[in-house]
Protein backbone atom coordinates (compact mmCIF):
# COMPACT_ATOMS: atom_id res chain seq x y z
CA UNK A 1 0.00 0.00 0.00
CA UNK A 2 1.34 3.65 -0.93
CA UNK A 3 0.88 5.94 1.68
CA UNK A 4 1.42 9.89 0.10
CA UNK A 5 2.41 12.18 2.68
CA UNK A 6 0.95 15.45 2.17
CA UNK A 7 2.56 17.64 5.20
CA UNK A 8 4.21 20.65 5.07
CA UNK A 9 7.85 20.86 6.04
CA UNK A 10 9.04 23.37 9.03
CA UNK A 11 9.70 26.66 8.58
CA UNK A 12 13.03 28.09 9.93
CA UNK A 13 14.17 31.41 9.90
CA UNK A 14 17.62 32.34 9.34
CA UNK A 15 18.79 36.01 10.67
CA UNK A 16 22.54 36.24 9.38
CA UNK A 17 25.05 37.91 7.00
CA UNK A 18 25.30 37.22 2.73
CA UNK A 19 28.41 35.34 2.27
CA UNK A 20 27.67 35.21 -1.88
CA UNK A 21 30.17 31.84 -2.12
CA UNK A 22 27.78 29.99 -0.11
CA UNK A 23 30.61 28.67 2.31
CA UNK A 24 28.79 30.47 5.48
CA UNK A 25 26.12 32.92 6.28
CA UNK A 26 22.37 32.76 4.51
CA UNK A 27 23.24 30.45 1.95
CA UNK A 28 25.06 28.13 4.14
CA UNK A 29 22.13 27.91 6.20
CA UNK A 30 19.41 27.67 3.74
CA UNK A 31 21.36 24.59 2.31
CA UNK A 32 21.64 23.03 5.79
CA UNK A 33 17.40 23.60 6.51
CA UNK A 34 16.75 22.19 3.39
CA UNK A 35 18.84 19.18 3.75
CA UNK A 36 16.45 18.57 7.03
CA UNK A 37 13.81 18.63 5.15
CA UNK A 38 12.97 21.74 6.52
CA UNK A 39 11.48 24.90 4.57
CA UNK A 40 14.47 28.46 5.01
CA UNK A 41 13.51 32.08 5.03
CA UNK A 42 15.90 34.69 5.68
CA UNK A 43 16.61 37.97 7.01
CA UNK A 44 19.86 39.60 6.16
CA UNK A 45 21.87 41.31 8.98
CA UNK A 46 24.94 42.42 6.18
CA UNK A 47 26.58 41.87 2.76
CA UNK A 48 30.27 40.55 2.16
CA UNK A 49 32.47 40.85 -1.00
CA UNK A 50 33.97 37.19 -0.30
CA UNK A 51 34.83 34.32 -2.01
CA UNK A 52 36.46 30.63 -0.75
CA UNK A 53 39.54 32.72 -0.10
CA UNK A 54 38.55 34.98 2.62
CA UNK A 55 36.07 38.40 2.74
CA UNK A 56 37.34 41.36 1.61
CA UNK A 57 34.04 43.81 2.72
CA UNK A 58 31.46 43.86 4.82
CA UNK A 59 28.35 46.90 4.85
CA UNK A 60 25.85 45.79 7.48
CA UNK A 61 22.42 46.79 6.29
CA UNK A 62 19.96 48.95 8.03
CA UNK A 63 18.12 48.10 10.58
CA UNK A 64 15.34 48.86 9.42
CA UNK A 65 15.20 46.65 6.42
CA UNK A 66 16.41 44.22 8.55
CA UNK A 67 13.50 44.26 11.35
CA UNK A 68 11.07 44.83 8.34
CA UNK A 69 12.00 41.62 6.49
CA UNK A 70 11.78 39.41 9.97
CA UNK A 71 8.22 40.92 10.58
CA UNK A 72 7.13 40.43 7.32
CA UNK A 73 8.23 36.76 7.64
CA UNK A 74 6.86 36.51 11.19
CA UNK A 75 3.66 37.76 9.77
CA UNK A 76 3.54 34.57 7.94
CA UNK A 77 2.50 32.69 11.04
CA UNK A 78 4.58 29.74 10.03
CA UNK A 79 8.08 29.95 11.53
CA UNK A 80 9.06 27.14 13.94
CA UNK A 81 12.56 27.99 14.59
CA UNK A 82 15.27 30.76 14.47
CA UNK A 83 19.23 30.28 13.83
CA UNK A 84 20.89 33.51 14.60
CA UNK A 85 24.29 34.35 12.79
CA UNK A 86 26.52 37.02 11.84
CA UNK A 87 24.47 40.19 12.97
CA UNK A 88 26.74 42.63 11.51
CA UNK A 89 26.03 46.31 13.64
CA UNK A 90 24.63 47.21 16.92
CA UNK A 91 21.42 48.47 15.94
CA UNK A 92 21.21 44.35 14.10
CA UNK A 93 22.05 42.90 17.35
CA UNK A 94 19.40 45.20 18.85
CA UNK A 95 17.03 44.19 16.17
CA UNK A 96 17.07 40.50 16.78
CA UNK A 97 17.32 41.24 20.73
CA UNK A 98 13.80 42.36 20.57
CA UNK A 99 12.52 39.70 18.22
CA UNK A 100 13.79 37.32 20.14
CA UNK A 101 12.12 38.73 23.16
CA UNK A 102 8.60 39.29 21.53
CA UNK A 103 9.32 35.68 20.29
CA UNK A 104 10.62 34.06 23.53
CA UNK A 105 8.37 30.60 22.83
CA UNK A 106 10.44 29.84 19.58
CA UNK A 107 13.50 27.81 19.55
CA UNK A 108 16.55 29.19 18.96
CA UNK A 109 20.10 28.75 18.04
CA UNK A 110 22.85 31.49 18.72
CA UNK A 111 25.95 31.41 16.59
CA UNK A 112 26.79 35.06 16.25
CA UNK A 113 29.88 35.25 14.29
CA UNK A 114 32.26 37.97 15.16
CA UNK A 115 35.17 37.44 12.32
CA UNK A 116 35.78 35.61 9.80
CA UNK A 117 37.72 32.13 9.73
CA UNK A 118 40.80 34.29 8.30
CA UNK A 119 40.50 36.34 10.85
CA UNK A 120 38.57 39.62 9.08
CA UNK A 121 36.10 41.49 11.90
CA UNK A 122 32.19 41.23 10.40
CA UNK A 123 30.64 43.48 12.86
CA UNK A 124 31.19 47.32 13.34
CA UNK A 125 33.15 48.55 16.87
CA UNK A 126 30.44 49.35 18.63
CA UNK A 127 28.79 45.76 18.45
Amino acid sequence: MNHSHNSTPPVILTIAGFDPSGGAGIIADLKTFASHNCYGVAGITALTTQNSQGVTAVEPVQAALLKGSVNALLTDGQIKAVKVGMLGSRANAEVVREFLEANATLPCVLDPVWRSSTGVELTDAAT
